[in-house]
């Protein structure tokens, strides 16, 4: 019963996300995610990183495009995430441009998974989308589960990139829901030193 309350809790967040996101103009949302943009590339965790974990971007979430481009032209190295299919899990693969990127999973753009290309290091970077964040860290994602699958032991520095409009005071969370280490917005960021024990959890 908790279970089901929780998902439909979570049903009628992301209806309320989306809406928020839809609503803004195709060029509002290019400005923030500019304004993202500008702030993790000057930020000293983007520039000690050797190695990225990024998420390509799809209609109206925050743009990547630059930061993806920025980061290989910079001579770091870039992952993007592969959803294996008929799974809830996903796998990063390295790429050079991105050209290498067609129409995955949902539509998303994806790597072609080749071993060679596999990064496997859960110590990097990594961006993580998301329909909203709460101010402790905690995402509201799409209902699959990749990346709190994902994430549950990563060891790097995780950043959720999100518009201040779609962040939240508090997000009901399950006990599988993984939080980030900081919250990138177009007009604050946010340092959560750990994923807080006395916000509401559901088994």
């Amino acid at each position: 019963m908790i279970k089901a309350s929780l998902g439909s809790c979570k049903n009628q967040l992301r209806k309320k996300y989306k809406a928020v996101r839809r609503e803004m103009s195709i060029q509002q949302r290019q400005q923030l995610s500019d304004r993202i943009f500008q702030t993790l590339i000057n930020s000293q965790m983007f520039k000690n990183a050797h190695t990225i974990y990024a998420y390509a971007s799809i209609n109206d979430e925050v743009s990547t495009d630059k930061i993806i481009n920025y980061a290989l032209e910079l001579g770091k190295k870039v992952a993007v995430p592969y959803c294996i299919p008929k799974t809830s899990n996903m796998e990063f693969y390295f790429i050079d441009s991105m050209q290498q990127l067609s129409k995955g999973t949902f539509g998303v753009p994806e790597p072609t998974p080749n071993p060679d290309n596999r990064a496997e290091d859960k110590s990097a970077l990594i961006l993580v989308p998301a329909l909203a964040f709460d101010r402790n860290g905690y995402r509201m994602g799409y209902g699959k589960g990749y990346y709190d699958r994902y994430l549950a032991d990563f060891t790097g520095v995780k950043v959720g990139l999100c518009f201040s409009a779609c962040v939240s005071h508090c997000i009901l969370h399950g006990c599988f829901d993984s939080c980030v280490n900081y919250i990138i917005t177009d007009n604050f960021t946010k340092f959560i030193n750990e994923c807080y024990a006395s916000q509401p959890k559901t088994a």
